[in-house]
């Protein structure tokens, strides 16, 4: 029932027979994938911190290749921590998304990391990861990394970096 209200559109409703499951079956079958429908559902209302338990409840009882939404749940309980301005806990998420294998998430975790990193004044870091997704073909992110990696080397003042990333740009990006 809840993933028919959850298709037509009525989050609320949704949100209540999802919690109503968990409180009824805690130890069904079904309850972890209700733990991650019912965070991603959470996540998409706003509500952050209540998202973040049930995804934190789904990823605590799945192993990278055991579940098909693992990868989707990192990469939203790393969205929810750095818009919170946790960029520590964000990070980790991401690191172990990327680790694992970040499939359809990979290039927004990047250019994510990148300003996480960025913002946590670990510039190499932050460097690494847009050099990674800078090498990528056929992304306007790879375009935009280009260009944040001066910008990431003027932020540490190591302008000698700044304007040694700066051809690379022209030369990869000219002939757009």
């Amino acid at each position: 029932q809840a993933l028919v209200l959850e298709k037509t559109g009525d989050p609320s409703k949704a949100r209540a027979a999802f919690e109503q499951f968990l409180k009824e079956y805690p130890e069904h079958t079904q309850a972890l994938e209700v733990h991650f429908r019912l965070g991603k559902l959470l996540e998409g209302q706003g509500a952050g911190e209540e998202a973040q338990a049930e995804l934190k409840a789904f990823v605590q009882q799945t192993e990278k290749k055991e579940n098909k939404n693992r990868a989707e749940a990192l990469y939203l309980l790393g969205k929810i921590q750095g818009t919170a301005k946790n960029y520590d806990a964000a990070l980790a998420h991401f690191e172990k998304l990327l680790d694992e294998g970040a499939g359809l998430y990979e290039e927004e975790a990047l250019n994510l990391s990148a300003t996480w990193y960025t913002l946590r004044n670990k510039f190499d870091e932050a460097a690494a990861k847009l050099n990674l997704l800078r090498n990528r073909k056929d992304t306007k992110l790879a375009e935009d990394a280009a260009y944040k990696i001066a910008a990431v080397w003027l932020k540490a003042e190591k302008p000698d970096l700044a304007i040694a990333a700066n051809p690379l740009n022209a030369m990869a990006y000219a002939s757009r």
